[in-house]
């Protein structure tokens, strides 16, 4: 069985599951992007966080869902303190240790609704200090007493190791140019085994780079939107990937017997949407277009989160969050700066909103063209 997130690895879980450690010696930019494996550093204690939301289109039901830690990963499962807790709205869940595992069970309905949640937090996790490689499992039982597993691999790295904020310097490029990519790593000691490598695809296929010692690198020609991966391999034959994006504007116009009597332009006029919201938004364009967005809220601070996937993509390429502070009131309305993203035809855009009640999103979408923008909550 594949571990969770390698590639062709399809879960077989009902719920989809974010597992988010409170440090970690990989991290992806702030601006967007993913890491794989899920990483803790050797030797810390770190809180470990877990979001199972269904997005089957269907209720789920389930009796108990069971968080398992390797015993490579800890050997003092007696330490660890469930947290912070927050149960769909169905009912009351419990949460039991036993041995290593940590068993969340209802205390009647098991209910999760489409698009509902169920979190939770066990802190205090006190990280084997050998570096290495480890697991966290999870398993859910339904009302037959069915059981599904799912395993996460974790990588242990030395302390002092650290690859963070890769990133293009440019998210949007003309067609037919170079990206500049950024990045921040950091070896435990000079003397460190540690290689590095940029991949990314072109039209003439997949393109390597060996980028060891360095923090930024220059690409090839780009005349598509474009994934990059940072590969960094460590001694005890660890591995970790970092993914950034960049999209391509394609600037060039090409016209044959073209006659214009009256004013012509690229943009047409701006359709403008509110959205009252307590859950997540996907919204998909018609064409390719720009979309602006910024947040009202009487209970900063608050932020939504934006996640922007290309319809020939099968994760999200770039991420961000659109936060509102006390400062930006003005009258109780939300003047946080606007986030303005280029999108593409068919994309998906999912907008997830504070967990702070109802929250208003103003979008202005302006197509290249007459394409609308639909919403779908």
């Amino acid at each position: 069985m594949s571990d969770h997130g390698s590639p062709g690895h399809q879960c077989p879980l009902a719920l989809t599951y974010t597992l988010t450690p409170s440090k970690a010696a990989v991290t992806p930019a702030p601006s967007g992007g993913a890491a794989w494996p899920l990483n803790v550093i050797a030797g810390e204690t770190v809180d470990l966080s877990v979001t199972g939301t269904n997005n089957s289109g269907d209720d789920v039901e389930l009796s108990q869902i069971t968080v398992t830690l390797s015993d490579t990963l800890t050997k003092k499962p007696e330490q660890i303190q469930p947290g912070t807790v927050r149960f769909p709205s169905a009912g009351d869940w419990t949460v039991e240790r036993q041995g290593s595992s940590f068993c969340l069970t209802p205390h009647d309905d098991g209910t999760i609704a489409v698009d509902e949640s169920i979190k939770f937090r066990l802190e205090s996790i006190h990280v084997d200090s050998n570096a290495g490689r480890a697991t966290i499992t999870i398993t859910e039982e339904d009302e037959s007493k069915k059981k599904t597993v799912c395993t996460w691999a974790v990588n242990k790295f030395t302390p002092g190791f650290e690859c963070r904020e890769f990133e293009p310097k440019r998210l949007a490029i003309p067609s037919g140019t170079h990206a500049e990519l950024t990045w921040h790593s950091k070896a435990p000691s000079p003397d460190s085994d540690i290689a590095f490598t940029l991949t990314y695809g072109t039209r003439e296929g997949v393109q390597k780079q060996d980028v060891t010692n360095q923090q930024n690198a220059q690409t090839g020609y780009l005349y598509q939107d474009t994934s990059f991966t940072l590969h960094a391999a460590t001694a005890p034959d660890l591995t970790a990937d970092l993914t950034s994006h960049v999209i391509i504007t394609h600037g060039d116009l090409a016209a044959r017997h073209l006659s214009a009597h009256h004013t012509v332009g690229l943009f047409t006029n701006a359709q403008t949407r509110t959205l009252r919201t307590s859950s997540s938004v996907v919204i998909e364009p018609h064409s390719d277009g720009l979309l602006s967005l910024y947040v009202d809220t009487d209970h900063p601070p608050a932020g939504i989160g934006v996640a922007l996937r290309a319809a020939t993509s099968s994760t999200d390429d770039y991420t961000t969050t659109v936060s509102c502070t006390q400062k930006d009131l003005n009258g109780g309305v939300g003047l946080a700066p606007r986030l303005t993203v280029p999108l593409p035809r068919s994309s998906k855009t999912t907008i997830t909103p504070p967990d702070t009640g109802t929250t208003v999103i103003h979008l202005v979408w302006t197509p290249f063209g007459n394409g609308l923008l639909t919403a779908q909550q």
